[in-house]
């Protein structure tokens, strides 16, 4: 590997979907789930015997999406003996660029669920056409952190009535060239919204705040709650597939291996590609200073508090 700030561990045995634990009496809410590696992640999960929420905006393709997890699961049922493990999927809408929307989605569903054991902060936008969220927020920023920022502090009752629920953040080798001004972060400017740096600063949020949740966790003995960031795998390159870009996403979300406040990602050609391993994030992603600072202003932006 390569990289300042690549892993300096060597890549060990690959962990793949075959060494995903049993997920059985698991509820694991994955926002952006109705295609690409969330979708993939749901599937592994509702294979092993979880109940999956998919959290998508569009209702049409999380239906679908619910559709063929449950016509795999049904198919994987004809296939195996009486200890098969297929759990449930159910589709529920949220629009994450929307606080409004994510409120309602939080209310049903503490409304259907008594706990909640996996969340993964996966759906993001980048470089999108639309410049704003429906909060008025740059939509990067709106929908990368604020969204996972929002949904995370409405969940975290549920969370902590699990016996070791886990949150995962998805963050990308981009943070490494982020810069992010926080006078200027929440609305954006034309230098940022439209490029890459908008969407560079965002996953920078997400680090920021993941590493900020770890330590007011570890600061409160909250020891039920883990928080860990997984590095998107580059689903751009020719070789490369949906299937392995799920891996780091399921295995923070279940390895026994993984310590909270890590950061999990491929480990081959500069974390690009390749079975998922614990890799090292950017000396500025743990600043504690600009990570209270981000908080700060998400819960002043937000109107709320988020008290761990």
């Amino acid at each position: 590997m390569s990289g300042l700030w690549s892993s300096a561990h060597c890549a060990a045995a690959p962990w793949d979907g075959s060494q995903i634990p049993t997920q059985r009496g698991r509820v694991a809410v994955i926002t952006g789930a109705n295609s690409g590696i969330g979708l993939e992640a749901a599937h592994k999960l509702a294979e092993r015997g979880a109940t999956v929420v998919l959290a998508c905006q569009s209702e049409s393709r999380g239906r679908e999406a619910e559709a063929s997890i449950r016509k795999h699961l049904q198919q994987l049922e004809l296939h195996e003996d009486d200890d098969g493990e297929g759990g449930l999927v159910v589709f529920m809408q949220v629009d994450i660029g929307d606080s409004k929307s994510i409120y309602a989605f939080a209310k049903k569903f503490r409304e259907r669920f008594d706990r909640l054991d996996l969340l993964v902060n996966n759906a993001g936008v980048s470089m999108p056409a639309t410049k704003f969220t429906a909060d008025g927020l740059e939509s990067q920023f709106g929908v990368n952190h604020i969204g996972a920022f929002y949904l995370t502090r409405l969940l975290f009752d549920t969370l902590q009535r699990a016996p070791e629920a886990r949150v995962v953040a998805v963050s990308s080798i981009a943070h490494r060239s982020a810069n992010i001004d926080f006078r200027t972060i929440a609305k954006g400017d034309d230098a940022s919204w439209a490029d890459f740096r908008g969407y560079a600063n965002s996953k920078m949020a997400n680090l920021l705040f993941t590493y900020e949740l770890d330590r007011c966790l570890r600061t409160k003995r909250i020891r039920n709650v883990k928080a860990w960031v997984m590095l998107k795998i580059l689903l751009a390159l020719p070789f490369n597939t949906i299937e392995m870009g799920a891996l780091p996403i399921l295995y923070a979300a279940t390895a026994e291996s993984v310590a909270s406040g890590e950061y999990y990602g491929p480990s081959r050609w500069g974390n690009r590609l390749g079975y998922p391993a614990r890799e090292i994030s950017t000396p500025a992603s743990h600043s504690e200073a600009d990570a209270k600072t981000l908080w700060t202003l998400s819960e002043k932006l937000l109107e709320t508090k988020f008290d761990v």
